[in-house]
């Protein structure tokens, strides 16, 4: 059994948004390979060493896990915006294992990539397969600012196509179509695009049975940020929302930096209801139990966060809060039957209250029914395809 190894940020328990991703995928392949996934240790209860389902965790220690100013001035300094160290930490672990047969590094963290290539150049006959759903030499968030990006940019391309020369193929999400396909049409063959594999092994039971008097729960799970995903409108919304039909409540699992934000509403209104930060296992559990569940966009349109399609794996209703008329989720979820898309820019509020309203009433159809409608419309999105190509690629 040929081992391959994933290189990911922040894995089982307390998941990334990418590791969330990969983890859909790694659940479909750990019977025909062996598994190991090595990834920076996030908290020092985290065993270095583990058994998850059927594959292997490795943890490394991570001196600046904890130090947000350092990682910062490190990023700022280094010309490729990399941590050395989580390089070498994802290096000194994978030296430390025989006969591998191929590397996924999971990019963000690009780290990860670093590590592969630098193994590579010591085992010639190891594998490259990298997960990018995230961008490298065009991200303005990890490298702070586009005048810091534009200085850096001849280093930042090199690595990046450094890394497509070095790998087998490459997995890309549908975001980053355009600019590779652009930029690097030369390795146009070795280029894989798929959606987020972020639907769930396990069947979800969606009560159809509700009525006007039960409490109907809607909940946010994700992140919120001041200056990227601010929650202002969507809490004032569904403020008016609960007064007008007090039998809803609103339950907010987050992290960032809107704590006071939230902290108002929920203080102005009982019904929204502030849980804080939760690890992924808990999140999943708040959405599985949940009547709807929040999006809110960003102000930028660089990424396709990959939430909106964990929330399409659980089969349930979505409202969906957009700022930017070019969000990537907008078409997402045109195509996802069970959606309500509300813009954010829209001076009549009324009107976004009364069609929210409208939109919860509605009853809730089968299961069955949602699971054909969903497997048809995103098929690149199933763990299962996914996993059909690397083992079809890996096979070769």
């Amino acid at each position: 059994m040929k081992t391959i190894v994933f290189l990911t940020g922040s894995y089982f328990p307390d998941h990334s948004a990418v590791s969330n991703c990969i983890e859909r995928v790694i659940l479909q392949l750990e019977e025909s390979f062996n598994i190991i996934v090595i990834c920076p240790q996030t908290s020092t209860e985290q065993l270095l060493n583990e058994k998850h389902e059927n594959h292997t965790i490795i943890r490394f220690r991570n001196k600046d896990i904890e130090n947000k100013i350092s990682r910062k001035m490190k990023r700022m300094f280094n010309r490729y915006s990399l941590l050395d160290n989580l390089v070498d930490g994802y290096l000194s672990e994978m030296e430390k294992i025989d006969n591998i047969d191929t590397i996924f590094p999971a990019i963000m963290p690009f780290e990860t990539a670093l590590a592969a290539m630098n193994l590579k150049e010591k085992n010639k006959k190891v594998n490259i397969v990298p997960f990018m759903f995230d961008p490298y030499s065009n991200n303005s968030n990890l490298h702070y600012n586009d005048v810091i990006k534009k200085i850096k940019s001849k280093s930042l391309m090199k690595l990046e196509k450094g890394l497509l020369e070095n790998s087998q193929y490459i997995i890309f999400i549908h975001h980053l179509k355009e600019y590779f396909n652009k930029n690097y049409s030369k390795y146009k063959k070795k280029f894989v695009f798929i959606e987020h594999p972020l639907f769930e092994k396990k069947e979800y039971f969606i009560d159809n049975q509700k009525n006007d008097t039960d409490d109907i729960n809607l909940v946010y799970t994700g992140s919120f940020y001041k200056k990227i995903r601010n929650p202002n409108y969507f809490l004032d919304i569904m403020d008016k929302v609960i007064n007008k039909k007090n039998n809803l409540f609103v339950h907010l699992y987050y992290f960032g930096d809107c704590k006071k934000v939230i902290k108002k509403w929920s203080a102005l209104n009982s019904n929204i209801i502030d849980y804080g930060s939760v690890n992924s296992n808990i999140a999943r559990e708040k959405m599985q139990r949940a009547d709807v569940l929040i999006g809110v966009g960003n102000l930028t349109n660089s990424q396709t966060p990959s939430k909106i399609f964990e929330y399409i794996s659980f089969k349930k209703k979505i409202i969906y809060f957009y700022k930017n008329k070019n969000d990537r989720n907008i078409n997402i979820l045109k195509k996802y039957p069970y959606s309500l898309i509300i813009d954010e820019s829209k001076g009549d509020i009324n009107e976004n209250i009364e069609k929210i309203i409208h939109f919860l009433e509605l009853k809730v159809i089968s299961n069955s029914d949602v699971n054909n409608k969903i497997n048809i419309l995103f098929n690149d999105a199933n763990p299962n395809y996914i996993s059909e190509i690397i083992i079809d690629k890996i096979a070769k």
